[in-house]
């Protein structure tokens, strides 16, 4: 009987080792195949690169040199970006790394990506002191970004540094070298890292460019870690937050860019750059305290050297706080549009100072006698008002949608003939983008009508009304509206139509969303029909 049982248990113990056996050879099976194809995979991968090599180890080093510019100068967000393009490059074979390491002006952009407030990695400490070692006679562009909420691969304890590190390389080890300096989503705890007493020894001879953006509302008074005698080349400064954490020398700023900041503090900014170049405001937000900021100009000033301005906001109040105390004689390009963040108690304001606001706008915008490209919004303004205000210099003229209508005889100002009198308003005109400002309807004069009118106009023959179309190279419909609107679709037949006759389409878009459907379209002008 022993015996017996015992024979039994070694049949039971035989019976599983079989079934793990033809387990583990299943298990190998699988490898095997997949080392098969992996095998496949590598045969093709290196097929394609020796195409690949093969096109490109026949180029000139100058080529490659200038192919490998163009790669690192992608924008963030292509298919192909990469934050460390240089190292990428350098790794496909030794002639492209003698190449990447000759070539300084690929190591000139540096993009570094923070998870943690208060840490870092070493190995971006290993790129940054790279990257300036590398650079021989340029200036470095370095971007810092802090996203601790983005999910990243786990780091050991011996790869952690403290990002006081970084700071202490970036302000003492290449000072010299910084062209540029971006810092992103700033935590609270960064503006102490900053240069706060001024020390003659720390310049940065070469800063052109300053950029900070902040989420974390800063309580603290402003910091000044960048004075004057620091960065005597300093121009172009972009802010994005809410209450100001930082005092630069504002007065030799000639490109300032401003978003989602407190708007009086957007016009007092104003008035201490009297250099100013280029002025951009956008999102601004309300004063917490009524009324607040209104006295920060208390004088007209003069930009003679504004070129180009960009104020999107878009409050009776603050409008008429920047038309009246500022002129831009010199301005070429405008940017006037509406972005609200609630109501104020100048919202609904009929009159300011006695005056009204309408008045105050044209005033304001006659001035500018140079200007060649002006973005408005119809919320703001009305199609009669702008051809009564712009200037005749005007080149391009951007509507953006808004409540008002236009009428078909205002816009058939524009397509009389340009020797008519006190019908030539802007005798430079040559792109016109215009929203459809109502769906179409029959015999309707929305701006789609008058479009196709203007359009239809020049198969009448030879006639002094051809100048204006010679001159327009595009124009630009933009109307949002239920997908099947029939009245739609005619619209867009006769513009076809239009198009198959001699109009030349550059670029029609469809894009989808729910039940309604944006179309642009963007019709050039053949001269030749």
């Amino acid at each position: 009987m022993p015996c017996l049982v015992h024979t039994g248990a070694m049949v039971i113990r035989s019976a599983s080792l079989s079934a793990e056996s033809q387990s583990v050879n299943a298990a190998l099976q699988k490898i095997e195949a997949d080392i098969s194809n992996l095998e496949v995979l590598r045969i093709e991968f290196r097929r394609r690169k020796n195409d690949l090599d093969a096109l490109t180890s026949v180029l000139p080093t100058e080529t490659l040199s200038t192919i490998f510019e163009v790669v690192c100068e992608l924008p963030e967000g292509s298919p192909y970006h990469h934050t460390c393009y240089p190292l990428v490059l350098a790794s496909v074979c030794s002639r492209w790394q003698k190449i990447v390491y000759s070539t300084p002006s690929l190591w000139q952009g540096l993009q570094l990506r923070l998870y943690h407030p208060s840490r870092t990695s070493r190995m971006s400490l290993t790129l940054l002191r790279s990257y300036v070692q590398r650079l021989r006679a340029l200036s470095l562009s370095l971007r810092v970004s802090c996203n601790p909420t983005a999910r990243h691969k786990h780091l050991s304890r011996a790869d952690i540094a403290p990002v006081d590190d970084l700071f202490e390389i970036i302000l003492e080890e290449c000072p010299e070298k910084l062209g540029s300096l971006v810092l992103n989503n700033v935590p609270r705890g960064w503006w102490a890292l900053l240069p706060s007493v001024p020390s003659l020894s720390a310049k940065f001879p070469r800063l052109e460019r300053l950029a900070f953006s902040w989420s974390e509302k800063y309580r603290d008074p402003p910091i000044e870690p960048f004075q004057k005698h620091m960065v005597p080349r300093l121009k172009s400064v972009s802010l994005c937050g809410e209450r100001l954490p930082i005092l630069l020398p504002w007065d030799q700023i000639t490109i300032l860019e401003l978003k989602n900041m407190n708007v009086w503090q957007c016009i007092k900014l104003l008035s201490q750059c009297p250099l100013l170049e280029e002025y951009r405001c956008q999102g601004a937000l309300l004063s917490t305290v009524q009324g607040q900021g209104f006295d920060v100009m208390r004088e007209v000033k003069i930009y003679p050297h504004m070129k180009h301005v960009s104020w999107h906001f878009g409050l009776v109040g603050w409008d008429i706080v920047l038309m009246e105390h500022v002129q831009f004689p010199n301005l070429r390009t405008m940017s006037w549009l509406k972005h609200s963040y609630g109501s104020s108690f100048l919202d609904t304001a009929e009159n300011f100072g006695g005056v009204s606001y309408p008045l105050i706008r044209q005033r304001f915008m006659s001035k500018p006698q140079s200007l060649t490209v002006f973005k408005g919004s119809l919320s703001l303004w009305s199609i009669e008002e702008l051809f009564k205000t712009l200037p005749r210099t005007l080149q391009e003229l951007y509507l953006t949608d808004g409540h008002g209508t236009a009428t078909l005889d205002t816009f058939r100002l524009l397509i009389l003939s340009d020797d008519e009198p006190n019908t030539n308003i802007f005798p430079n005109l040559c792109v016109l983008s215009t929203p459809f400002l109502c769906p179409p309807q029959p015999n309707d004069c929305n701006s789609a009508t008058v479009a196709l009118k203007m359009l239809q106009s020049r198969r009448e023959g030879p006639s002094e009304k051809w100048k204006l179309y010679q001159r327009i190279r595009l124009i630009r419909l933009i109307c949002p509206v239920p997908i099947m609107y029939t009245g739609w679709a005619v619209h867009l037949d006769e513009l076809q139509q239009l198009i198959r006759e001699g109009l030349e389409v550059e670029e029609e878009e469809r894009r989808f969303e729910g039940a309604t459907t944006s179309v642009a379209t963007r019709v050039g002008i053949n001269p030749q029909h």
